[in-house]
């Protein structure tokens, strides 16, 4: 009897760990969600309010602009479209590249590979297939 007793004993030990793992990596990914979540918010509000302090230098540019030179405002106004619309399509690009840089919850990623290739065996590579 106390072979059974020994071996769901083990089983038990072995389900609490297993559990108190997967316990760790969500509070982990929750962190990271967080993380990502106030670090995503703070970017959006702080890119609104650049935003919205270009857009009102630019504008008031333009205008003085014109009004200063008002007998070439339509080839300042062409010329002026053509600058806007290469600074949009730079900023865009580099836009783009900022939000590509990192991966989300790299760190559980990463943590849950490691759990894989404990429980693999150390000798085992995990493989990267999601």
């Amino acid at each position: 009897m106390s072979g059974k007793s020994g071996i769901f004993h083990s089983l038990r030990h072995l389900w609490g760990d297993l559990a108190e793992a997967a316990h760790d990596r969500l509070r982990l990914f929750a962190n990271e969600a967080e993380e990502a979540r106030i670090r995503l918010m703070g970017a959006l509000t702080s890119a609104l309010l650049a935003l919205f302090c270009l857009m009102m230098a630019l504008f008031l540019s333009v205008v003085f602009l014109l009004l200063l030179f008002p007998e070439h405002q339509l080839a300042l106004a062409a010329v002026l479209a053509v600058v806007f619309f290469l600074a949009a399509l730079l900023l865009w690009s580099v836009s783009r590249a900022n939000f590509s840089r990192e991966k989300l919850f790299s760190a559980s990623i990463a943590e849950l590979k490691e759990d894989v290739r404990a429980l693999r065996g150390a000798n085992t590579p995990p493989s990267d297939a999601p």
